[in-house]
C-alpha cells in the first residue's frame, strides 16, 4: 500500500478473481473524492491512524474487538451491513454480490458500460449483462455518460 497526494495504491501480488495465471501482479488505485465523508483515501488514512496503537496483525482489516485480522465471514457481514445502510435490498444483493450491486447501481445511474467494464476489470460487456446486471434492470440498457466513482458515491439510492 502506498499513498500519494490524491490517491492510495495497492500492489496485489496474489491471483485476483478476474486475473489469468501469469497476470499475478496488479495495481489497484483508489482516488481522492471531494466529499471527505465518502473519500476512500481520507477514510483509509484515518482508519490506519486510529488503529495504529492497537494492531496485533499486519493485515489491513482488523477486528475492532481483538485487533487481529478479520475472517472472510466477518468481512462478508461488514459488507452486507454497508449494503443495507446504503439502501440496497440485501434480500436481492448479498455480500458476495457487492460487485453486482455497485456496478448495477452505477449502470442504472448513468455510468457508461465501458467505464463499468474498465473499473470491474471485465473484458466483455456480456460478463456484466449475464452475471451481474439484475433481470429487472436489463430492460433499461441504454447509453450512459456519468463516471463510475462519482455516480456510485453520490447516489442516494
Amino acid at each position: 500500500m502506498s499513498f500519494d497526494t490524491d490517491s492510495v495504491s495497492f500492489l496485489i501480488t496474489s491471483l485476483m478473481k478476474t486475473a489469468k495465471p501469469g497476470q499475478v501482479t496488479q495495481t489497484v488505485i483508489f482516488k481522492k473524492y471531494d466529499k471527505q465523508e465518502l473519500c476512500p483515501v481520507f477514510t483509509l488514512k484515518r482508519y490506519l491512524k486510529v488503529t495504529e496503537n492497537h494492531r496485533k496483525a499486519k493485515n489491513l482489516l482488523i477486528s475492532f474487538k481483538t485487533f487481529k485480522k478479520v475472517s472472510t465471514s466477518t468481512l462478508a457481514r461488514w459488507l452486507k451491513n454497508v449494503l443495507q445502510l446504503s439502501g440496497i435490498d440485501v434480500d436481492k444483493f448479498k455480500a458476495h454480490s457487492f460487485r453486482g450491486a455497485s456496478t448495477s447501481a452505477a449502470f442504472m445511474s448513468g455510468v457508461t458500460l465501458n467505464d463499468i467494464m474498465r473499473t470491474a476489470n471485465w473484458k466483455s460487456a456480456k460478463t456484466f449483462q449475464k452475471y451481474y446486471l439484475r433481470e429487472t434492470e436489463k430492460e433499461n440498457i441504454h447509453d450512459h455518460t456519468s463516471s463510475f466513482i462519482n455516480t456510485v458515491l453520490s447516489s442516494n439510492k
